[in-house]
């Protein structure tokens, strides 16, 4: 929620209403979101070891 609001309104809001209902349609879901600023050199940096640790969850 705060993702979308920053994305289609470009503010921010540090305290939010929780969605009702997430818990159980993700229940059992495995997934992952990388966000990151790609106008940061180290951001890059970030990526690969983003993915590399994904990796390592998934395999377990």
């Amino acid at each position: 929620s705060c993702l979308l609001l920053q994305f289609t309104d470009k503010r921010f809001q540090p305290v939010h209403d929780l969605t009702i209902g997430v818990e159980f349609g993700a229940r059992g879901a495995a997934g992952a979101l990388l966000v990151y600023d790609i106008t940061r050199r180290t951001a890059s940096n970030v990526e690969e070891a983003f993915i590399n640790t994904a990796k390592e969850i998934y395999e377990k």
